[in-house]
């Protein structure tokens, strides 16, 4: 990863460190340490993101990592990327914001899923556009790796976000 990439990363997570709360599920033994295992690697995952250690993020996800974020193109981080390499375009995309919040609330886990509920708002540098959301983020695991991440938000508000003047 390029310097210039680590430095956009760093400066999009430079406003703090994840503090968040897992909640409890009901679990039946059979699935307890799977279940476990998921929410500490998905909580690991945020953290290195957050970091700007995408080395770490890269070894989590599985060489086929499929990563949606809603949303239509005009959104730079939006779209279905395949693969750790197309992944990448996702960072580029995220440059395209300053985050002014992110906070990852809750940790859901069920099987192979971790749903992770939180809110964030971002700030379009384009034209100053505040986008302030909630989210549902849902992460499956095989094999102790990230293969799927979907992220449930308010897509229209950010699409309206990218297209309007302030």
């Amino acid at each position: 990863m390029s310097r210039a990439m680590q430095a956009v990363l760093v400066t999009f997570f430079a406003f703090g460190t994840l503090g968040c709360a897992t909640r409890p599920t009901t679990v039946d033994a059979p699935h307890a340490t799977s279940r476990q295992e998921n929410v500490a690697i998905a909580r690991k995952l945020y953290a290195d993101f957050m970091k700007g250690d995408i080395d770490a993020v890269l070894a989590a996800m599985s060489d086929d990592v499929t990563w949606e974020i809603a949303g239509p193109a005009s959104v730079p981080y939006a779209g279905v990327r395949h693969g750790k390499q197309e992944w990448m375009d996702y960072l580029k995309g995220l440059g395209t914001v300053d985050v002014l919040a992110f906070a990852p609330t809750e940790f859901l886990a069920d099987g192979d899923k971790v749903v992770v509920l939180g809110s964030e708002r971002l700030k379009v540098k384009a034209n100053g556009n505040v986008i302030d959301e909630k989210f549902a983020q849902v992460i499956t695991f095989s094999a102790g790796k990230v293969v799927h991440f979907r992220s449930y938000d308010d897509s229209a508000a950010s699409a309206a976000a990218f297209a309007t003047a302030p």
